[in-house]
């Protein structure tokens, strides 16, 4: 499965209610998107379930942004 950053950002806007388009800037921090730890890992459980690619909790804690997540699942999808 070939997944664009552009479809990863849009599953995540519309899975996770609380997440807008705004806060998705794949470039910038969690932090400078106003993403917060439990949002952190609300898009990883979302990530586990559309795309069936778990992320360890040691894993997360290194990520800061949502492109550092898409690239951990693009690179951890199952085939």
């Amino acid at each position: 499965m070939q997944l664009t950053l552009e479809e990863f950002k849009s599953t995540l806007a519309d899975e996770i209610p609380t997440l807008t388009p705004e806060q998705i800037n794949s470039g910038a921090s969690f932090e400078d998107c106003g993403i917060d730890s439990l949002m952190a890992f609300e898009i990883a459980m979302t990530v586990e379930d559309v795309y069936g690619v778990h992320i360890p909790d040691d894993e997360l804690a290194r990520m800061n942004s949502v492109e550092d997540v898409w690239t951990f699942a693009i690179g951890n999808m199952p085939s």
